[in-house]
């Protein structure tokens, strides 16, 4: 796969731009990066997470959290989890990713919401595909 030549070409670019150079290969390098970013992206698949690991959810007077371990396809990305439509019983969340530059490939995942009712079972999505299912831990 091109993606990391990609990238770091990007980053190459970028980092060039910021060296004093003059304005004219400062605009030229951004669109450059810009290309090379688009191009990524198109690369992207639609879920880029090797292994989703060590889930647990539990939710103790109406709290609840969820955690676990996201191996991506690549760095410079954090996984996220938001809620979803789920079935009955079920607490369904989507995974995506948010850009981070600093993130490995390797991250925690961690979902924290209050107010929530009692779900026996929790479930991970993303692009309309099950990735996950964990029992929920009911605490109190």
């Amino acid at each position: 796969m091109r993606l990391p030549f990609l990238i770091g070409s990007a980053v190459a670019l970028t980092l060039a731009g910021c060296n004093g150079q003059p304005a004219a290969e400062n605009e030229s390098a951004e669109s450059d990066a810009a290309a090379n970013q688009a191009v990524a992206k198109a690369e992207l698949p639609p879920c880029p997470f090797e292994t989703i690991h060590d889930l647990r959810g539990s939710i103790e007077g109406g709290r609840l959290l969820v955690t676990g371990r996201v191996d991506l396809m690549m760095a410079g990305f954090k996984p996220q989890l938001t809620p979803r439509e789920g079935g009955s019983g079920v607490l369904a969340l989507d995974l995506a990713l948010v850009p981070e530059p600093q993130a490995g490939v390797s991250d925690e995942l961690r979902y924290e919401r209050s107010g929530v009712p009692s779900y026996p079972r929790g479930e991970v999505w993303c692009g309309g595909e099950r990735l996950a299912s964990f029992d929920m831990i009911l605490v109190g």
